[in-house]
């Protein structure tokens, strides 16, 4: 993505923060099997040309961490993620999570509370109202994003 387009992306999302009245969920405000099903979803999304290899990628992901005999569940869920117009997409790194990917969240943790008990749930996924939103991921992309403004007007002679 060139700067222009990132910089584009940045205040579309940051307009739809402000719209919201409650902090957006951070990658680090993730335990690893929730950071785990969003990264999936991401690579899902946006990882192949088609959908028949995006769930062939998929499945080959889910074969290597011992979650293959979940694929059509978690392929369901994903596919009834609807797409929201103000999303990021397009970005696989982005530290927040659309909302879209906040209902995934939501849906994974309905999938495994109707499950079996705790201990033989094959992953561990709570609903994003019991997850903390702490702001960290906020306040480093901000940091980031002042350093970037910052160097970027630095004479070249220093």
């Amino acid at each position: 993505m060139s700067e222009h387009e990132n910089a584009g992306a940045n205040r579309e999302y940051d307009r739809h923060e402000m719209e919201s009245d409650r902090e957006p969920i951070g990658f680090s405000d993730l335990e690893p099997d929730e950071a785990l099903v969003v990264s999936l979803f991401r690579c899902w999304r946006h990882g192949a040309p088609t959908a028949a290899i995006a769930a062939h990628m998929l499945a080959i992901r889910l074969r290597n961490i011992n979650y293959y005999e979940y694929t059509e569940t978690i392929l369901d869920i994903f596919k009834s993620i609807e797409e929201d117009d103000l999303s990021l997409s397009g970005r696989i790194e982005h530290p927040l999570l659309t909302p879209e990917e906040e209902s995934l969240i939501g849906r994974m943790s309905a999938l495994t509370a109707d499950g079996p008990s705790p201990a033989a749930r094959p992953f561990c996924v709570r609903p994003p109202e019991a997850i903390i939103r702490s702001g960290r991921d906020r306040l480093e992309m901000m940091i980031a994003r002042s350093y970037r403004l910052v160097h970027a007007h630095l004479p070249a002679t220093l």
